[in-house]
């Protein structure tokens, strides 16, 4: 008998919601909030750290430097391995 009882107080608390009820009251705004959320709040974080701090500083100087300093690196090393 308890349980018989203990079902009807679970199926009197359960509340009569459809699938059509749950979609728009519940997933829908689930969705926008984790589009909102994942897009803007991802990106803008992302640009806030990887913006320069100066304006007009470009990195395609310092790669283009940093690519020189590796050959000039390679280059010594190629005249070293010839001279033994």
């Amino acid at each position: 008998m308890d349980y018989v009882k203990s079902g009807e107080v679970l199926q009197s608390m359960i509340a009569d919601v459809s699938f059509a009820d749950w979609w728009i009251w519940n997933g829908i705004p689930v969705l926008l909030g984790n589009f909102i959320g994942g897009i803007l709040c991802t990106s803008l974080l992302l640009y806030l750290s990887h913006k320069s701090s100066l304006p007009g500083l470009s990195s395609l100087p310092l790669m283009a430097k940093a690519s020189r300093s590796v050959e000039l690196v390679l280059h010594e090393r190629a005249a070293l391995v010839k001279s033994l």
